[in-house]
């Protein structure tokens, strides 16, 4: 039988240090209690026999019962995954319940497939694709299109050296001085009439805000107006919705740029995340909506 445990604390830290180091990016806070209602479920459907193809093609993170010994688990958690032609590395955190949480991503490091259209997988072992670093596509003469899934925070620089392919991407994923690729988020404001646009990266945005109490009739329409905090600070203007996640409920519909919808009599409630950061608690609005 396959047991769920937790992974310890220091194996996480372990693990999130070297991964973090890998990449060259700062490390992530371990899971907290507080995430479980946005973890990710835990698959039980790969055994203890099964080879590391399996593993990967399974496409799910493995606990470390799920190993003869923890030479076997850590060997796993630190080696190169392979998945449809991906080679990737993994960073794995577990909350209290011993359930992947959004903090867990991955970081592709290669594609050996002959694909002329490659289509980035959202997850891989059930986590969000985060980064894509140094050489990934480099001197690759088949693809003519990359497609770039919306979790994506960065893509280093010299990821597509050599490689022509057009990337399709989100538009708040902007390329800097340095040829990589960063999510940003966009700010503006109207200062005396001027309307001015600040970019920050996503990366930096520890929460966001907006009116927690909102009133509607049914059938009419609002904009949801977010700001951001930036390494603690609160912007001053509004969030380009393009680069946000908005959550409705039977009660009110939300659209991709934030326009709310009354649809029936009620108290609902509607909650705006970062693409690039999963359900993150501290990158959570959480507005309440009075439909009367």
């Amino acid at each position: 039988m396959i047991r769920n445990t937790i992974i310890s604390a220091a194996a996480i830290t372990a693990l999130v240090v070297t991964s973090a180091f890998a990449y060259g990016q700062e490390a992530m806070p371990a899971a907290s209690a507080d995430n479980t209602a946005n973890a990710v479920p835990f698959a039980e459907t790969v055994n203890k026999t099964s080879t590391p193809e399996q593993q990967d093609e399974a496409n799910l993170g493995l606990d470390k019962d799920d190993f003869e010994s923890y030479a076997e688990y850590y060997t796993y958690i630190t080696r190169m995954h392979h998945t449809q032609g991906f080679s990737y590395k993994m960073i794995a955190l577990k909350d209290d319940a011993g359930r992947y949480a959004e903090e867990s991503h991955v970081i592709l490091k290669g594609y050996s497939g002959a694909e002329e259209n490659i289509v980035i997988p959202k997850r891989l072992l059930g986590m969000p694709v985060r980064y894509i670093s140094k050489d990934t596509f480099a001197s690759n003469k088949t693809a003519k299109t990359i497609k770039v899934p919306a979790s994506v925070e960065a893509i280093s620089s010299g990821a597509l050296k050599g490689c022509k392919a057009k990337l399709i991407k989100a538009s708040y994923l902007q390329k800097q001085k340095d040829g990589a690729y960063r999510a940003m988020i966009t700010v503006t404001c109207n200062l005396n009439g001027k309307i001015i646009k600040n970019s920050y990266r996503a990366a930096s945005v520890t929460g966001l805000s907006a009116d927690k109490t909102i009133t509607m009739k049914v059938g009419q329409i609002k904009k949801l107006n977010v700001t951001a905090y930036v390494s603690g600070e609160k912007k001053t203007g509004y969030l380009d919705p393009s680069i946000l996640n908005f959550t409705g409920s039977d009660m009110v519909r939300v659209s991709n740029y934030g326009y709310i919808k009354a649809l029936r009599k009620g108290v609902s409630t509607v909650e705006v995340t970062l693409k690039t950061a999963g359900n993150s608690p501290t990158a959570l609005a959480v507005v309440e909506v009075k439909v009367i």
